[in-house]
């Protein structure tokens, strides 16, 4: 939170409350998982742009540096590709998933040994 309040300072806006203020208002509403974490559980496309990838824009449009909140974007993307993967694999079919399978052993059949 504290990097996202740099960069909301650097973008001229002010904060009517400090980072302590707002952690403690979040306390205080009891145990809540967030919109995107509820997505990711319930196997939905998560909204990575909106929320997390335009904020990475932002902060390097007016170069506000925001290493904790770029590792978590990096971890959120993950598992979007992971989910991704899920609903790739989920939608193959039988025949498919053969084809995948017998490619991949000719593959190893015919790659160099090491």
């Amino acid at each position: 939170m504290h990097e996202v309040t740099a960069l909301a300072g650097a973008l001229g806006i002010k904060q009517k409350m400090s980072v302590h203020e707002r952690l403690n208002i979040s306390r205080s509403a009891g145990r809540h998982k967030v919109s995107m974490l509820q997505d990711f559980e319930n196997r939905k496309t998560l909204e990575t742009a909106a929320i997390l990838e335009v904020t990475q824009e932002l902060a390097t449009l007016v170069d506000v540096k925001m290493p904790t909140f770029d590792a978590v974007v990096a971890l959120a993307l993950l598992k979007k590709k992971v989910l991704e993967i899920i609903e790739f694999t989920n939608k193959k079919t039988f025949e498919e998933k053969k084809m995948v399978r017998s490619e991949a052993q000719i593959f190893w059949r015919t790659s160099p040994e090491k």
